[in-house]
């Protein structure tokens, strides 16, 4: 939560305002955890992407549709990245969520 205070602002953890994000301590991690949410966020669909061709290009089609059915159940055979489409529009729709501000607020 951030509150501005004309030129200045503050912010703190709105589940507990006793804690100031603007710390030493919380800026150093600021790195850290943008790089793990980007990674979950679009390294685990990529990934997943990148190893379904893999393993098509290995061990033949209709084996690898066998092995990643909990992911490709359901959808057509040409259309199997599209669970992975799905899981990156969720993301988008968690990320506008977050970053856009409410203009009720």
């Amino acid at each position: 939560t951030t509150i501005s205070y004309g030129e200045t602002s503050r912010r703190w953890l709105g589940i507990d305002p006793s804690i100031s994000c603007d710390e030493a301590q919380y800026k150093q991690m600021q790195p850290l955890a943008i790089f793990f949410f980007l990674m979950y966020g679009f390294g685990i669909p990529g990934a997943v992407v990148l190893i379904i061709k893999a393993t098509k290009k290995r061990i033949g089609r209709a084996r690898t549709f066998r092995v990643f059915s909990f992911l490709v159940a359901g959808f057509e055979l040409d259309r199997w990245y599209w669970e992975t489409t799905i899981y990156v529009r969720k993301l988008l729709i968690v990320l506008i969520m977050v970053f856009i501000p409410d203009a009720r607020a």
